[in-house]
């Protein structure tokens, strides 16, 4: 995988989480707002280790084979 498409893919999460979060702060909806970041959190988390995991399988299959 390459780093590039890597960034994107944390860049385009990221976006996905700010724009509702700037939503619900421009409404001052702040219980809505600390429950969709107790849910999204660890969702983010988790699709940050996996992407981790992804590129580190990728760049020892690269090393071992060349």
């Amino acid at each position: 995988m390459d780093d590039h498409i890597v960034a994107l893919s944390l860049a385009w999460t990221g976006l996905c989480v700010a724009a509702p979060s700037l939503y619900l702060v421009t409404r001052r909806n702040w219980r809505r707002l600390v429950g969709m970041l107790i849910v999204v959190s660890p969702a983010l988390l988790a699709l940050l280790i996996f992407v981790l995991y992804v590129t580190a399988l990728s760049n020892g299959l690269r090393a071992v084979t060349g």
